[in-house]
């Protein structure tokens, strides 16, 4: 758990899918998640970019987002994250970002 006053970085995850009718605050642990952190490790978020798909895959149409969302983690979350975020920042799931 974070302490207060620690400095903060923020990371950016990339290509969450949302529905049509999921709440945007379905997004926290699939964030968590998807970079290989627990959700209380996340100290805030926001959504950084969001755009509709409708791509027809197959004889059908799935009408979804795809959410690119900015986390909030402490700065020396690369160095102590664990294997889980570094193999998200080697896939390219996670990538740093700059306030």
């Amino acid at each position: 758990m974070s302490r207060p006053g620690t400095p903060t970085a923020t990371w950016r995850v990339l290509n969450l899918p949302l529905e049509i009718d999921e709440p945007d605050s379905a997004l926290r642990e699939r964030a968590a998640a998807r970079a290989g952190v627990a959700a209380d490790e996340i100290r805030g978020m926001r959504i950084g970019h969001k755009a509709l798909d409708a791509r027809r895959r197959g004889p059908r149409r799935r009408i979804r987002f795809v959410v690119h969302v900015d986390l909030q983690l402490d700065a020396e979350m690369e160095a102590r994250g664990g294997a889980a975020f570094a193999k998200a920042l080697r896939a390219g799931r996670v990538v740093a970002r700059t306030p």
